[in-house]
């Protein structure tokens, strides 16, 4: 190659050396740093970007700033103490603890309102509200390190971005989540580093009992936290949140709600559903309702004659559907029945207008109202000897007491004998059965609106006497799993034959003037029957 020809090629070399570095700049190179109490070294996203986020959360604020309406919450109180928990400069991460349905998801999209129509502290009005699910974090991550590098990147993403605060509803899975058998590194420990430097800003939710087995046990974890009680509502506030949810509803089913369907939507569920918490029982009372209405009215027989309306009506054909009570009794349109509640029970028991008219008293004082509340209606002891008519009065009030054809049979309830260790957890079972359900709770629970028979109560054992003695005296029982049964609904009646053996030969039947009856409830009394029991005088 001759020198000019070198030359030029060593020129043209340069040249296109020039041209690449124009055409394709160099990238400064980003140090990766280390996060975390793992050790995992993750690399640094720039400030806008947040794919995680944006793949598993849901911006709140965002959300509210798509809704037309306000969202009614009746929790002002409660929003407050959220906003200024966060305003703190240490420990500025609210911890919302409230039973099941009483909204406490719907306190933080409050407060995502508040923030989007600029009515939050000022100190508040830039930042976003995120929410994130454990479950979501943790589904598909097999192999070790995967869900706490997912995490790690997600805290990474919040802290860059810099006015993120992550919502965990259901917070309590983040204790033992991630754990394997080999470590003990969970969600948790992974969120303590962060949260004790002010990196991040959690707002977490749970009840009580996970509170209490999770959180709790936790205390470096808990005493991050600065915990917010979330009651249940008032029947007003929870009047004022299904007006608020009023015009959703209609418009998902195509209805017009009357305001006296809201209002027994609440009233009946405070006084029948006591298992569950306002305002979501009254909530899916009320949509179920309007999906009662919904499917009458596309009947072609009736579909020329009704008109889309959910009255009250409605919502007391849903809770008899659902609890077994009778429609009269909601709907209060059984006056004339009780006026003849005697000559029905005479009817079928003969011979026994004593204790006929006793009882047929007690339910009819319970109808209108004027007996104890907080107890059951009727707990009767009969005493007499077998074939006189016990059971079969019994019978009889549970045909009062349901009315209904196919279900108006006492529930029978074997009661354990001395002999049984432990004769109370068949009844209501104990923390050692707590999975398994009583034949007593299991049973009111479904069917508030019971006759529950007792037979040869005289037999029980004396734990037995005092489950029932909570039961007459307080009218409501508790399960294994803290649950609570309403008995208010229920009559109770103890059947027993004792010291009527020797009058056998005698006339039959249980009369409140023969000495003998008066003979064995003293007898019966001496083997520490419950107090409190309507004996007919």
């Amino acid at each position: 190659m001759t020198p000019g020809r070198s030359a030029a090629c060593c020129a043209g070399s340069a040249k296109r050396r020039r041209l690449r570095s124009v055409r394709r700049p160099r990238r400064p190179v980003r140090r990766r740093r280390c996060r975390g109490v793992v050790g995992l070294c993750i690399g640094q996203h720039p400030v806008d970007s947040a794919p995680l986020l944006d793949k598993y959360g849901r911006d709140l604020i965002a959300q509210a700033r798509a809704r037309q309406d306000r969202p009614s919450v009746a929790r002002e109180a409660e929003i407050r103490a959220i906003a200024r928990t966060l305003s703190r400069s240490k420990k500025n991460n609210p911890l919302l603890v409230g039973d099941a349905g009483v909204g406490k998801t719907a306190v933080v999209e409050g407060l995502a309102y508040a923030i989007q129509s600029g009515s939050a502290p000022a100190s508040l009005l830039d930042w976003r509200i995120v929410q994130i699910e454990i479950g979501a974090l943790v589904a598909g991550t097999s192999l070790r390190g995967q869900f706490e590098e997912r995490l790690l990147r997600i805290l990474e993403e919040a802290n860059n971005s810099g006015n993120v605060i992550l919502f965990i509803d259901e917070i309590h899975p983040i204790v033992g989540a991630g754990e394997t058998v080999d470590s003990n590194l969970d969600a948790a420990n992974i969120l303590k580093p962060a949260l004790a430097r002010g990196e991040l800003v959690c707002i977490g939710a749970t009840t009580h009992e996970e509170y209490r087995r999770a959180i709790a046990r936790d205390p470096a974890l808990e005493r991050r936290f600065r915990v917010i009680d979330i009651a249940e509502p008032s029947i007003e506030d929870s009047i004022q949140v299904l007006v608020g949810q009023q015009a959703r509803l209609e418009t998902h089913h195509g209805v017009v709600i009357l305001p006296e369907a809201i209002d027994a939507a609440v009233t009946m569920s405070v006084r029948y559903l006591t298992d569950r918490r306002l305002p979501d029982k009254a909530l899916d009372l009320l949509d179920e309702a309007c999906t009662r209405v919904i499917i009458r009215t596309r009947d072609p027989e009736l579909e020329s004659s009704t008109v889309n309306e959910v009255h009250a009506d409605d919502v007391a054909h849903v809770l008899s559907e659902w609890t077994g009570i009778p429609l009269t009794e909601l709907t209060r349109d059984e006056r004339l029945r009780l006026a003849h509640l005697e000559d029905e029970l005479l009817e079928r028991v003969i011979g026994q207008d004593k204790a006929v008219i006793t009882v047929a008293d007690a339910i009819k004082t319970a109808r209108a109202g004027l007996s104890n509340p907080n107890r059951p209606i009727g707990v009767f002891l009969f005493l007499g000897p077998s074939g006189v008519g016990k059971t079969e009065l019994a019978r009889a009030g549970a045909g009062v007491v349901r009315q209904r054809r196919g279900d108006a049979a006492p529930r029978h309830v074997r009661v354990p004998r001395r002999a049984h260790g432990r004769a109370a957890d068949r009844l209501a079972p104990g923390y050692k059965d707590a999975n398994r359900g009583g034949q007593l709770t299991e049973g009111l629970r479904r069917r508030p609106f019971s006759v529950v028979l007792l037979d040869e109560i005289e037999k029980a054992a004396p734990e037995v006497f005092d489950l029932f003695l909570q039961v007459f005296d307080e009218g409501r029982l508790s399960d294994a799993h803290g649950r609570r049964i309403d008995c208010r609904h229920s009559v109770f009646i103890m059947t027993s034959n004792i010291g009527t053996l020797e009058g056998a030969r005698s006339d039959l039947g249980f009369r409140s003037g023969d000495p003998r009856l008066h003979a064995g409830l003293s007898h019966v009394s001496e083997q520490a029957l419950p107090a409190g029991v309507h004996q007919p005088a």
